[in-house]
């Protein structure tokens, strides 16, 4: 009796242990049920099916994270037997980039259009380089000056970029190339006169002489200074480069001292001296322009210009006499030319 009660107590056990997520025995397995009286063989065809079992599942885990190329892998599990149950995750496939081309330059390679993964990076379609165009030299034509414009000379540079091979450097204007000063008409005693001088470049100069002013004859018998106002009356006057076709050469000493009226003086380019006290107290003259052959200014020459706002020295001027501009109180700008000593 007692043999029998273990075999019992065993079979409702392991039955127990089958049916704990309702799991059938194993199909085809032989199951024997033995009592006290005999013991009898089932087989599995006269076996009632057991119904499908039940099992209480956990949320699916990534186990393996799925890539543009690769697989993935899920998996899941009961909570009450453990058991497990594993599903794949499909590629992502390739997110394509277009890697955009570029252009080559004069001096740097280009490239190709492309592609690639944004997600793995993987290389779908190369980018392959172009080589650079290198430079195309154009001449920048060399212009020459004018009297009253700047040239340059010839220079290089790339028609595509830019960039410069030879600077072109500016050459300064000549400046205009006057003939002598030649007198159209004499002044009389109350008739201006006139001159004129032609450049190369076709420009021309007139002069008006003033009428009026003292002139005298230099020792030297073939040049000419003036030496007083005269019957002048007009505030502007004008030094002519000529008289009488002979060159003046001078503003004489105290030429036009206390000529006060004067407001204007332009000295012509043949005179290469102003004599001493030539514009001594001349208070309210307020612009002088000295000619290019100028080469001395003498003592006390401008001394009381009070209404002398600037004066401009020209480079053939050598030498600037004593207190020249003594007194000239208004006096602000005074450029001297290069070859005062």
């Amino acid at each position: 009796m007692k043999k029998i009660l273990c075999i019992f107590v065993l079979i409702l056990a392991f039955a127990c242990t089958l049916t704990s997520c309702n799991l059938p025995f194993l199909p085809g397995a032989e199951t024997t049920v033995t009592t006290l009286e005999e013991t009898t063989v089932t087989t599995p065809e006269e076996t009632t099916p057991e119904p499908t079992p039940t099992h209480i599942w956990s949320e699916w885990i990534v186990i393996k994270e799925a890539k543009c190329e690769e697989k993935g892998l899920l998996q899941r599990y009961c909570t009450e037997c453990y058991y497990t149950e594993s599903k794949p995750i499909e590629a992502s496939g390739h997110t394509e980039v277009i890697d955009e081309e570029k252009a080559p330059t004069c001096i740097q390679n280009g490239l190709t259009e492309g592609k690639h993964c944004v997600t793995c990076g993987t290389i779908l379609v190369a980018q392959e380089s172009i080589d650079a165009l290198g430079h195309t030299e154009t001449i920048d034509t060399a212009v020459a000056p004018t009297c009253t414009e700047r040239g340059l000379t010839e220079g290089k540079h790339c028609s595509v970029c830019g960039e410069v091979f030879i600077a072109q450097v500016v050459i300064k204007e000549t400046g205009h190339d006057f003939s002598e000063w030649v007198t159209n008409k004499e002044p009389t005693e109350t008739e201006e006169g006139l001159m004129e001088r032609l450049c190369t470049c076709g420009e021309k100069e007139t002069q008006v002489i003033s009428v009026g002013l003292t002139y005298t004859l230099n020792g030297d018998g073939v040049s000419y200074s003036v030496t007083g106002i005269g019957t002048r009356t007009d505030t502007d006057i004008i030094i002519p480069a000529e008289y009488k076709g002979l060159p003046v050469t001078t503003i004489g000493a105290f030429a036009f001292r206390y000529c006060s009226d004067l407001t204007s003086v332009t000295i012509g380019n043949s005179v290469t001296t102003i004599g001493e006290y030539a514009f001594f107290d001349c208070s309210n003259l307020s612009s002088i322009t000295i000619g290019d052959s100028v080469t001395t200014i003498g003592d006390w020459a401008f001394y009381n210009c009070t209404n002398l706002t600037s004066v401009t020295i020209p480079d053939s001027v050598t030498t600037i006499g004593e207190n020249a501009f003594c007194d000239c109180s208004n006096l602000t700008s005074v450029t001297i030319g290069n070859s005062v000593t």
